[in-house]
């Protein structure tokens, strides 16, 4: 779809992600001369027209959110029967992208990216709204490290479609508050419960609960108790422990109410880890008033009189005791006293390492899978993605699995992380037709494959092609180059004075117009090394098709595609001409 111009103003530019309901794509709004994301609803969400106009219901009720952290959606548009979605371009990379690179974050940076989302999500609940679906796949982490809310409030519009709800599910399942599966409506305390799941992801590189299937995540999300953050990773300040395990409190009435006092917490943190202060749990926007007095005090002020009290009748029962037993010899007694105590310890010794053994699982095999695969494998076996490595490859296809550590069919404790290898695709790439697209266009095709546009861009008059695109490239289409190579352009710079009007666009042009033309040079004129170019002419105007230094006596086989009746080749040595010839296409060898 790159390329595309919707509505005659938005021009696809580059895709960003892939969503089970929309596609994001980068665009160049041409009338104001701005960039913008646009989504396009997918099939069969397109033809629910239902659901378009509840889309457009959620967007117009988001408008009035401004803030810096808030991708604003803009509205619902229409071409050619294939509704989408135009809003602010969010420049930088999907959180799920980043977590999947980079995670576990150290404390400061995962408090600093949850205290800009936090920010974001405060906008949100002061103005009255509910997100209502917080995850990294809803947040985008900008150029400049800040997090960047998007489809805020889009959760409403679900309802409407027979399937976009379960569509979704898959993505929203891991972040869902308990109260949300059981039935009820986002609120801005569900919303802190996907922070919770995301500062729980960040410092430690896992979801708190894995599961197979929506229906178990759920499951687990209201009858299981995740492990602590400290229980992995004893550097993890406790303030900041209690912090998250109170954002995920499975009752709605024992969370943050709002984004406003966990933002107002986490700041404190953040500013004694700055600056070396100590704290304490419960932090101000904790509510101590209601989490802690009403929980704790009551148990301890009742605890405490009794344990006086039966230190005072212990006291009381050990005084004669003191005193020898007559019918049983002092020697007898401690030899007894030293058997029950050793069996105890026995006892309370295999109790307790029955219940803290570890359970171990199988290690499965990964290598040659895709990265969606083994994450969904490694789930499967309660396992999760250790330290990633990305490397080059010929053999294995990008985003694929080259090798894995520990190696498969190895035994380890549930939990535990995998470190894998995964291939980065070759480290060639092959260069795209760029003829008779724009600047803009050819700079975005080529990002797509991992190359880059020679900033170095040539004019030249055509009367075959109209004035801003492209009449030539070098290297040509096809050619497999290195990674982050550069591709020189040369664009028109419209007909001569008094030319004739320029021929329709190649795509408009009659199949029977293309003909290929295949050259054999031999080079025996040479008496050096020297850089060969070869220039083609025909109805699409003047294009490099060859240029690379040959030694004497080399061999140059080539097949390029020309269109129209005829084609002018000239070939220069050092740049300067040495041979011109023009082929009709009957003559085309």
């Amino acid at each position: 779809m790159i390329g595309t111009i919707l509505r005659i103003r938005y021009e696809i530019t580059g895709l960003l992600n892939e969503g089970p309901v929309f596609t994001a794509y980068s665009a160049r709004d041409r009338l104001l001369a701005r960039d913008v994301t646009v989504r396009v609803f997918k099939a069969p969400f397109d033809e629910e027209p239902a659901f378009v106009a509840a889309v457009e219901r959620c967007i117009e009720k988001s408008k009035r959110l401004q803030h810096p952290g808030i991708e604003v959606m803009q509205n619902v548009d229409d071409h050619d029967g294939l509704p989408f979605i135009v809003s602010e371009l969010s420049r930088g990379t999907t959180l799920v992208e980043r977590i999947r690179k980079l995670a576990p974050f150290s404390v400061p940076v995962a408090i600093g990216m949850v205290i800009s989302l936090l920010e974001a999500l405060d906008a949100v609940h002061s103005a009255g709204l509910v997100h209502g679906d917080i995850g990294p796949h809803n947040v985008a982490i900008q150029t400049d490290g800040s997090a960047r809310l998007q489809l805020t409030g889009m959760w409403e519009a679900y309802s409407a479609s027979a399937t976009a709800g379960s569509a979704v599910l898959t993505l929203m399942a891991p972040y869902m508050a308990p109260e949300i599966s059981s039935g009820g409506l986002p609120t801005p305390a569900s919303d802190v419960y996907g922070v919770g799941v995301i500062l729980y992801q960040l410092l430690t590189a896992r979801l708190p609960y894995m599961a197979e299937t929506p229906g178990a995540m759920a499951q687990k999300h209201a009858g299981e108790y995740a492990a602590t953050l400290r229980s992995m990773n004893p550097g993890i300040p406790v303030v900041l422990d209690e912090l998250q395990k109170m954002a995920i409190s499975k009752a709605p009435t024992q969370r943050y109410a709002s984004a406003a006092p966990l933002l107002s917490d986490l700041r404190m943190i953040q500013d004694a880890l700055r600056f070396g202060k100590s704290l304490s749990w419960p932090l101000s926007g904790a509510q101590p008033g209601v989490r802690e007095v009403r929980n704790v005090a009551p148990k301890m002020s009742a605890v405490r009189p009794a344990a006086r009290a039966r230190k005072e009748v212990v006291r009381d029962r050990e005084e004669p005791i003191e005193k020898p037993l007559p019918d049983v010899p002092l020697i007898l007694r401690i030899t007894l006293w030293l058997l029950g105590l050793a069996f105890t310890g026995m006892v309370v010794g295999f109790v307790w390492w029955s219940l803290d053994r570890p359970r171990t699982t199988t290690v499965p095999n990964l290598k040659n899978r895709s990265l969606v695969e083994a994450e969904s494998e490694l789930a499967s076996r309660d396992l999760y993605q250790g330290v990633t490595t990305h490397v080059l490859s010929e053999t294995v296809p990008r985003d694929h699995v080259i090798n894995q550590a520990p190696p498969p069919d190895s035994k380890v404790n549930v939990g535990s992380a995998i470190s894998i290898v995964v291939s980065k695709g070759s480290r060639f790439a092959e260069i795209p037709d760029l003829i008779g697209h724009t600047v803009d266009e050819a700079r975005a095709m080529l990002a797509d494959v991992g190359l880059e546009l020679d900033g170095d861009i040539e004019d030249a008059q055509s009367a075959s092609m109209e004035k801003g695109r492209i009449i030539g490239q070098f290297p040509d289409k096809k050619t497999k180059v290195d990674l982050d190579s550069t591709v020189r352009v040369k664009i028109s710079d419209g007909p001569p004075p008094g030319a004739e009007p320029a021929p329709p666009p190649p795509d408009t042009l009659p199949e029977e117009q293309s003909t290929k033309y295949h050259l054999h040079l031999i080079l025996d004129d040479l008496t050096k090394t020297t850089k060969v170019r070869i220039d083609m002419e025909d109805d699409y105007g003047t294009s490099t098709i060859y240029e690379e230094t040959r030694q004497p006596s080399d061999v140059i086989d080539l097949t390029k595609e020309g269109h129209g009746a005829k084609a002018t080749f000239t070939v220069y040595y050092d740049g300067v001409e040495v041979l011109e010839q023009t082929k009709e296409a009957e003559d085309a060898k």
